[in-house]
């Protein structure tokens, strides 16, 4: 982590986790296009279910990079013996995680698919598919925990591997199970499931190799997990939060509004490789050094991440500007959907690039001890602005409400550079007083 040239670190590190991203996204589109060959209706209940799988994913990988990050600066300033009661500590709170995060869902789902839709099938594809996502998302704590552990010590690889097993066999049971066996949306659901477990079983031998689960429980750890991991939740969990929000504002204007932004949100996970990629190469990388006391690898590396991240999402940007019908048929056959992600995807895709930049500075922040300006930034984007300027935007027609993406982005993104640069001062005085 701080040895050979960081450009030699940046590219040795980041290529599995983007490989791996880039297959996970395939199966992730790839659900989608089988259950929109099923049923629009059903296309439209993963829309409206979407933000309780982020919530799912915020908690599961919120914790994860608290424990990734941890461990990360553990090694860093060499206290070797406090990884153990890391590692210990932190599956505690992974399971006690599950457990009350499964036992939310199964008393509220249907509650809130009554609050978003009045359409019978919708409600019913939404819950059969819910109920078993949820039941079954300690898979997801896991797997989430035993991705993180391997990348706190380098391993990019064996992730990457894991997750390409788990995409093919999520990938070959969709067909299978939707329509050859009939189950519908919960053999999308099973798919997922299963295709999630083979992730978490082909990680599991290294991470018994690599690690020691003896260790004891502390308190001391819980607060340090969390001082890390609790930035990335509430940024997750806003995500929750602003898509709820925009939902309820769009199906004002039709469902297919809402199927609009569900499908972009699935093209997201595509488009945004590069982002989510970088962050998780970002924070084993910038917190061991931070650890070390070496500013200035920390320094150069988010420079990287920014040029490379910010070039690729411009990149994704002329793809949405050129063909968002195109993009937009790969899951619906509706000319209504169609006409509205014509112009919808278009406008969201010019706030990629600066939404490369807060992303980066967010994740720098985080890996950095430096968490509260990040869930500033984190709440500023996704609760003061998104949902907010959606509402104002939406007064004066649908094609303006997708205005408040290039506007939060941009907004953000200069807030973010002004709080990057607080924060390098933070770090200088820090490290000048240890000389």
């Amino acid at each position: 982590m701080n040895e050979g040239s960081t450009m030699k670190i940046f590219f040795r590190l980041a290529p599995p986790v983007m490989l791996g991203l880039l297959i996970q996204s395939f199966y992730n589109i790839a659900d989608s296009f089988f259950v929109a060959r099923y049923s629009e209706n059903a296309l439209t209940a993963l829309s409206i279910i979407y933000p309780l799988q982020l919530l799912l994913n915020a908690l599961a990988n919120g914790t994860s990079i608290g424990i990734n990050t941890l461990i990360s600066r553990f090694m860093g300033m060499g206290v070797h013996g406090r990884i153990k009661n890391a590692v210990k500590t932190g599956f505690v709170i992974l399971a006690v995680s599950y457990v009350v995060f499964a036992a939310a869902m199964a008393v509220s789902l249907k509650s809130f698919f009554h609050m978003s839709t009045d359409v019978s099938e919708t409600i019913r594809c939404g819950t059969e598919y819910g109920y078993i996502i949820f039941i079954f998302s300690f898979v997801v704590f896991a797997e989430a925990g035993f991705t993180k552990l391997l990348q706190a010590k380098g391993d990019m690889v064996r992730p990457m591997a894991a997750q390409i097993v788990g995409a093919l066999v999520n990938i070959a049971l969709d067909p299978v199970l939707i329509f050859v066996l009939g189950l519908g949306v919960k053999g999308a659901a099973i798919a997922t499931v299963t295709g999630q477990s083979c992730t978490m079983l082909v990680m599991l031998p290294k991470v018994l190799r690599e690690f020691d689960f003896n260790g004891s429980f502390s308190a001391k750890t819980v607060k340090e997990i969390y001082t890390a991991a609790v930035p990335q939740i509430i940024l997750q969990s806003l995500y929750t939060v602003y898509i709820m929000g925009l939902n309820l504002i769009l199906v004002g204007f039709s469902e297919s509004a809402v199927t609009v932004l569900g499908i972009y949100y699935k093209l997201q996970t595509f488009t945004f490789i590069p982002i989510s990629g970088l962050m998780q190469v970002l924070v084993p990388i910038v917190s061991y050094n931070y650890g070390a006391g070496n500013k200035e690898r920390m320094y150069e590396i988010l420079r990287l991440s920014i040029i490379f991240t910010a070039s690729l999402s411009f990149l994704a940007t002329l793809i949405f500007l050129a063909i968002p019908v195109q993009l937009s048929a790969i899951f619906s056959k509706s000319a209504e959907v169609w006409g509205i992600a014509k112009s919808g995807l278009r406008i969201i895709g010019t706030s990629f690039v600066p939404c490369a930049v807060v992303f980066m500075i967010m994740t720098f922040l985080q890996a950095s001890d430096d968490g509260i300006k990040s869930i500033v930034l984190a709440v500023l984007r996704q609760l003061f602005l998104l949902v907010p300027l959606a509402y104002i935007f939406s007064r004066f027609g649908l094609v303006y409400t997708w205005l408040t993406f290039p506007v939060t982005e941009t907004t953000v993104m200069i807030t973010a550079i002004f709080m990057y640069r607080m924060a390098k001062k933070r770090i200088e005085k820090k490290f000048a007083a240890k000389a």
